[in-house]
């Protein structure tokens, strides 16, 4: 088969439309008839044709057939990029006719999202000018078919944010229009917008672009969507711009709160929800303290009890992040918090976290929450309060969990935990220190009380005994 036996080589214009028509109709579902097509080189005709702006029905029909072959094998959409469609289409971009920009923004976004090296070659015909005119025009919305409209484009503007790590000039040409879509209500254009905004996020030095942009007001309040392609990649980028620059999320807390809830979101979703609230905590102590103010502490103790080990286990590294990250003597006294009860909270969920983890394999976990934990005992201390936290830990179990690590065969454990006992539990504890040279020590504190004129004094007295070991 040749041009002519397909008829589109002909000189009549009303034979060429007949013949592209016929085409168009027969690269809809016949994948066999397509490949016989390209092999007698109709595509780079049609490719022509779009050029025909006197001949609009002419243009029509071709884009529509080459919109169905670059809907088929990778092979078929080779054919079309190699006959310089891209180019092609990119031109219908500013065509006076709504359906064949619709056409071609469709067609445009379906080979963009094929494999990496076609998405640069989009980029490189130029689509992104002529993308964001169009838009942006005010009236877009009365010419096409907005939801396939601008799902296309958010899949293209996902697909150049995913692969090629825009520069700064390119990140700021495309925010606008991404600040665009992520106001749109369809859910599959939002979700496209934000998994773009999530990629742009990735890299540190185009963050404060994004947030200059104004996305993060939105960005929060898509938290709150109960549609998971939509909430996960707004809090996914929220983490992200937290990460790269440390910034506030203003209103983000409460919403965190909600989606730490236990049975509030999927397990994915909630080890995301986890790792932002870890990464706020890890920024500063006004961050820690918000995190405190907003109850985002308040849920996880409900992990602790219904959850599975491994939300148990992320649930240990935000609160360990939360108490490391901020001075809790300076949170209680800057909101008015009771100080008891705010280091009794954290020290109940830290040991019901510790009593759990005797059984994890991963000891940085471990470490972590000894570290939040020595942190809140300290903090107890300097208040004056550390008797009554520290028969918090006594009576959730968490003092037998700190002894039992004691003998833990990981250095780092084992001192942890052995610090702790000495300096916070001296009168619980039977220390044994060998000395090397045949001495063997060992200090117990005894506790005992005199009454006298009707007043109760306690004591502590402490013995060191030495043997000689023959």
């Amino acid at each position: 088969m040749n041009l002519n036996h397909v008829g589109i080589n002909n000189g009549d214009e009303n034979e060429i439309f007949t013949a592209t028509h016929a085409v168009t109709i027969l690269t809809r579902n016949f994948y066999p008839v397509i490949d016989i097509l390209i092999n007698a080189n109709v595509v780079p005709k049609l490719v022509e044709f779009l050029s025909r702006v006197n001949n609009p029905d002419l243009q029509l029909e071709s884009a529509w057939a080459l919109a169905n072959i670059a809907s088929g094998t990778s092979d078929q959409i080779e054919a079309v990029v190699s006959a310089g469609a891209v180019a092609g289409f990119i031109s219908l971009l500013g065509s006076p006719h709504p359906v064949l920009v619709e056409i071609a923004v469709w067609t445009l976004g379906n080979i963009a999202r094929n494999d990496l090296e076609l998405t640069n070659h989009v980029i490189e015909q130029g689509i992104i000018e002529p993308l964001l005119i169009f838009i942006n025009k005010p009236d877009i919305s009365d010419h096409f078919s907005c939801r396939s409209l601008f799902l296309a484009v958010s899949n293209i503007f996902r697909h150049l944010c995913r692969y090629l790590n825009p520069t700064v000039p390119t990140v700021r040409q495309l925010l606008p229009a991404l600040f665009h879509l992520i106001y749109k209500n369809d859910k599959y254009v939002l979700a496209k917008a934000c998994m773009a905004l999530c990629y742009l996020t990735v890299t540190n030095d185009v963050v404060q672009e994004v947030v200059d942009a104004g996305v993060v007001p939105r960005l929060v309040f898509l938290l709150d969507n109960n549609d998971f392609p939509v909430n996960f990649p707004a809090l996914r980028t929220i983490g992200n711009i937290v990460t790269g620059i440390q910034t506030t999320v203003a209103g983000a807390y409460p919403l965190l709160a909600k989606l730490l809830m236990v049975n509030s979101s999927t397990k994915t979703f909630w080890y995301e929800a986890t790792v932002f609230a870890s990464r706020i905590a890890d920024c500063n102590a006004a961050e820690t303290q918000d995190l405190i103010t907003s109850n985002v502490i308040l849920p996880l103790e409900d992990v602790l009890i219904q959850g599975d080990f491994k939300r148990q286990e992320e649930t240990a590294l935000v609160i360990s992040h939360i108490t490391l990250g901020g001075n809790v003597i300076k949170t209680a006294t800057l909101f008015k918090f009771d100080f008891v009860s705010l280091c009794s909270l954290m020290c109940i969920l830290l040991c019901t976290l510790l009593c759990t983890l005797l059984k994890a394999t991963e000891p940085k976990t471990i470490v972590v929450v000894l570290d939040g934990l020595a942190l809140i005992l300290e903090a107890s201390k300097k208040m004056g309060d550390l008797e009554k936290v520290s028969l918090h830990v006594k009576k959730c179990g968490g003092l037998d969990c700190i002894k039992a690590l004691k003998s833990n065969e990981n250095v780092e454990i084992h001192h942890k935990s052995l610090a702790i006992l000495e300096r916070y539990f001296p009168t619980d504890v039977i220390f044994f220190h060998f000395y090397g040279f045949g001495f063997l020590s060992m200090t117990t504190t005894t506790r005992f009380s005199v009454c006298v004129d009707n007043l109760t004094i306690t004591k502590f007295l402490t013995f060191d005994l030495i043997w000689f070991l023959f």
